[in-house]
């Protein structure tokens, strides 16, 4: 003896599969989601841990030698310009909870980015010169373009 289905049971099992596919469907965006979120945070641990390390290291060198005030001047420097680089990773880390808020605001205005690239270099010497790294820069001249360059930062 054919079994036939019930014309009536037919629409709510397509409703049921259609809604366990839109589930596994969203299952996949945010186990995506979730990804992007642990390698947001091993970036920011290890944009975090280079300066923080250098402002560690300047303050016990500070607090252990009796160093020169011109020297310690320099010193100081340096720690507030790491703390400043540290303020800019927690910066971008509240950026990606606003983004992920869908709260974001963006100033676009013309970005000079080799202005930028110099900027990043000269932060970066006084670290490298220290360690007898020289850092040398080529790069031809680049066209200003449009974002929010503290974002771009």
């Amino acid at each position: 003896m054919d079994q036939q289905q019930d014309p009536a049971e037919t629409p709510l099992e397509e409703r049921l599969k259609l809604r366990i596919l839109n589930l596994e469907a969203a299952n996949g965006e945010l186990a995506e989601r979730e990804a992007d979120h642990t390698r947001s945070l091993g970036l920011a641990a290890r944009d975090l841990r280079g300066p923080i390390g250098a402002v560690h290291g300047l303050a016990s060198l500070l607090m252990e030698r009796d160093l020169q005030p011109d020297r310690q001047r320099a010193m100081i420097g340096e720690i507030m310009r790491m703390s400043g680089e540290v303020l800019d990773v927690l910066d971008k880390l509240d950026d990606i909870a606003r983004i992920d808020s869908h709260s974001v605001n963006l100033r676009v205005a013309p970005v000079d980015l080799a202005g930028m690239i110099a900027e990043r270099i000269d932060r970066l010497r006084g670290m490298a010169e220290a360690k007898g790294i020289i850092i040398v820069s080529q790069y031809e001249a680049l066209p200003p373009v449009a974002g929010d360059r503290e974002r771009l930062a």
